[in-house]
């Protein structure tokens, strides 16, 4: 099968819909809106349609709320990245435990431990 990129404009054409349904459908509105967010699009563009469904203030909320969840996800993995970059550097091994050497029996201080070296 072909796959259809949702895009921004999809998504505001969707959104734009539910506005035009007699009575409005916000509940459908706001989905979208989510799903656009979880596809990691911009919240930003659709503000405006989004605000003839579900009103100013309710847009709002829900661009502020997206907006602020992107940047703590960019700063996780900004802090992600240091650090796994800082434990290279040090030659801290990333290694962890295998559970399945637990259940079978085998002790961890078998299994050699692995360190990196740059």
């Amino acid at each position: 099968r072909n796959k259809v990129e949702l895009n921004l404009y999809f998504f505001a054409t969707l959104i734009s819909a539910c506005g035009r349904c007699d009575p409005p459908d916000q509940a459908v509105a706001e989905r979208a809106f989510h799903d656009l967010v979880a596809a990691g699009l911009k919240p930003q563009p659709v503000k405006r349609v989004l605000s003839r469904v579900l009103g100013a203030t309710r847009a709002s909320e829900l661009v502020f709320q997206a907006q602020a969840q992107r940047r703590m996800e960019r700063i996780s993995k900004t802090q992600a990245e240091r650090s796994s970059s800082i434990n290279r550097k040090k030659g801290v091994s990333s290694w962890t435990p295998n559970p399945f050497h637990a259940q079978n029996g085998m002790s961890t201080t078998q299994l050699p431990h692995v360190t990196h070296s740059l």
